[in-house]
């Protein structure tokens, strides 16, 4: 595909107020100042397209409106790119229009800057910025397009690794495989790759390699550590410590069995023992005194337990009385519910009746007897057969009225007669429920209620003279010897405080003794792990340096790899430039490689000391290269082509923009 530039039409970008392009697919040479347009050309021709400058700004980072006197933007212009493409033989057009938007907020006359509208069309017509993508977005993308139009992109602007991918896509990669059966001192890498990618596995083995290198540093302050955390055993003899221990915890035993005789002395346990019985026998004492005071109570309990008994018949037959009581009134308010029911039946049959003895047959239609289409009296038979039938409807609508007066008369005799019998049932209900006499059985509870409270009270009377019991001799005698007796526990408590106070300080400054034994003993439990950790990691120093050198010949072979697919690809992909050569990996001051994709003219690299010339040169020859592989040849744009004689020649329109004494721009064909 070949798109070639045949017309473009600026208005208000930059520093152009109207400008109108025209290379008709051809070659263009524009001359001109600084500041006379020259990249500005450029820009609009990006900006139609994509909304970005030459730079690969958006429009929202750079000046695209025209500047007053004062640098400031000139605002109530409309914005116009529009490009014409010829794309293999067939014109299309391509436009962005941007307009701002004033508004008037309310309350304010003046007008006030509210951004912008873009407009986008193709062929004159107006689309969504959607369509208007998607069609550049059929020709060619965006991404593409930089690669085949600026010079600088691809060699400077594209990320290395991308580059690097473009070229491979180019000539076809090599796999892994194919690399390691070139060259069989590579054969170890099938063990090594383990299913991973040659770049995987070269950043693992890299990422282990810098965390045994840090271990292996390490290992100098963490032995050195250790070595200060090992407790001094100088002067410590570990059997004379725990033949220590042993006799301090047998003198600890002692003196708790000590604490536990004094605590629980036998002449304390005897007093309160002693005590516990008095207490006993005034309870045994006091039981024995109220069933004798009490004897004479016996008449007046039997007395009430017979007046409770009256009391729960007297409830139990109020409350069977008032349950029948509620199932007879349940009864008749269900048997009034039914005759109101009926009585709302009749009603409705009466409404009926009333409507149906209403009723009447329409009357003979003499006009029936012509007919309805020639407007002529029909004949005597004819009129005779509308004349009977006329009559004999009339005949079945009198018999089916009659039958449905009949009917409803005789539901509401049927009626009638269901009202009578609910009507009679309530009235037996009612005797019924006069008969219960509820009343008189609420006296009789309240009658045996009261009796009982009666007898209570004469019970209560009698019990408040009988004396208490701890008022009597007996229980005044028991009383003092029992507080004699804790008089007695109480003196010997007292004494044994002194002895208990000093028992505990000597189980105490034991517990001290032994807990010291115990310190010690720990310190050659700790050395002896502390010796152990300390072996392990002068070990572990042999181990790692073992495995870092293993790790070390993983990376040779898989730096070996990359310089094997490097060599094999680099002639492949060189070979389809006439200029540029592009090399694929850095050799470091320590032998190791690292991959890169740096373009070279004559052994200079682009990114760094390539003069004007050859970049541009460098620039076209990869455009070149890039258009032949994609089949697809654009418009490129030469900024700063004055710095150059002798332009490579490519299979594109050139469109070359070089600074001249000129103060307006000129345009010439090549």
């Amino acid at each position: 595909m070949k798109i070639k530039l045949n017309k473009m039409l600026i208005r208000n970008f930059k520093g152009f107020k109207q400008f109108e392009l025209v290379p008709n697919g051809e070659n263009l040479a524009v001359y001109g100042d600084n500041g006379t347009g020259k990249t500005s050309l450029y820009d609009a021709f990006l900006w139609c397209l994509f909304g970005k400058n030459s730079a690969d700004q958006s429009d929202t980072k750079f000046d695209w409106k025209p500047l007053n006197s004062e640098n400031e933007p000139i605002h109530h212009l409309e914005t116009e790119v529009i490009v014409t493409l010829d794309i293999d033989g067939t014109i299309k057009e391509f436009g962005r229009n941007i307009q701002e938007k004033w508004t008037k907020k309310r309350g304010s006359i003046a007008e006030t800057f509210d951004g912008h509208t873009t407009t986008y069309s193709i062929d004159g017509l107006n689309v969504k910025q959607k369509d208007f993508k998607e069609a550049l977005s059929e020709l060619i993308d965006e991404e593409t397009f930089k690669m085949l139009t600026k010079l600088n992109y691809f060699p400077e602007v594209l990320d290395w690794k991308k580059r690097r991918e473009a070229l491979l896509e180019m000539v076809g990669d090599l796999t892994d495989e194919e690399v390691i059966e070139s060259n069989k001192e590579l054969a170890p890498l099938n063990d090594i790759l383990d299913g991973k990618s040659v770049d995987e596995r070269t950043a693992l083995v890299k990422q282990q390699m810098k965390q045994i290198n840090k271990d292996i540093n390490a290992l100098p302050g963490r032995i050195d550590e250790v070595d200060r955390s090992l407790p001094d055993l100088t002067n410590l003899n570990k059997a004379d410590l725990e033949t220590q221990k042993l006799a301090l915890q047998a003198d600890l035993e002692r003196k708790r069995i000590e604490l536990s005789e004094v605590v629980n002395g036998a002449s304390s346990v005897k007093i309160s023992s002693q005590i516990k019985e008095f207490e006993v026998h005034k309870r045994e004492l006091e039981i024995q005194y109220y069933q004798r005071e009490e004897a004479g109570l016996d008449e007046l309990k039997e007395k009430r337990n017979e007046a409770n008994d009256l009391v729960f018949e007297a409830r139990q037959k109020n409350t069977e009385l008032t349950m029948k009581r509620n199932e007879l009134m349940a009864k008749i308010d269900s048997h009034l519910k039914e005759i109101e029911v009926i009585k709302t039946e009749n009603d409705k049959n009466r409404q009926r009746f009333t409507q149906i003895r209403d009723e009447q047959f329409p009357k003979f239609d003499d006009s029936k007897l012509i007919c309805p289409t020639c407007g002529v009296p029909f004949n005597e038979h004819k009129v005779f057969d509308i004349k009977h039938n006329h009559e004999e409807q009339e005949k079945q609508f009198n018999a089916d009225k009659a039958a449905r007066l009949t009917q409803i008369k005789e539901k509401g005799i049927a009626n009638n007669g269901l009202i009578a019998e609910h009507q009679g049932a309530v009235d037996s209900l009612k005797e019924q429920l006069e008969n219960l006499d509820l009343p008189a059985s609420d006296a009789a509870v309240k009658k045996t209620q009261d009796n009982l409270k009666a007898i209570d009270d004469e019970i209560e009377k009698a019990k408040a003279g009988i004396n208490p019991f701890n008022d009597t001799e007996e229980a005044v005698e028991i009383d003092m010897q029992i507080n004699a007796l804790k008089n007695q526990l109480d003196a010997i408590n007292s004494d044994n405080q002194s002895l208990i106070k000093q028992i505990n300080l000597e189980i105490l400054e034991f517990n001290s003794k032994i807990s010291e034994v115990n310190d010690d003993l720990y310190k050659f439990e700790l050395h002896a792990k502390q010796s152990l950790r300390r072996e392990e990691l002068i070990n572990s120093e042999q181990t790692l340096s073992l495995e870092f050198g293993k790790l070390e010949q993983q990376l040779f072979l898989l730096e070996e790899f990359i310089k094997t697919k490097v060599n094999l690809l680099t002639d492949t992909i060189n070979n389809k430039f006439n200029l540029v050569k592009f090399k694929l990996f850095d050799t470091q001051n320590n032998g190791g490689i690292t991959e890169c994709c740096e373009p070279t003219v004559e052994g200079v690299n682009y990114s760094t000391g390539l003069n004007t010339a050859n970049r541009i040169n460098a620039g076209l020859d990869i455009i070149n290269v890039l258009m032949k592989h994609h089949d697809t040849y654009v418009p490129v744009f030469i900024d700063n082509a004055e710095g150059i004689n002798d332009i490579l020649d490519i299979d594109t329109q050139i469109i070359t923009l070089s600074v001249s004494k000129d103060e307006k721009l000129t345009i010439k064909e090549q």
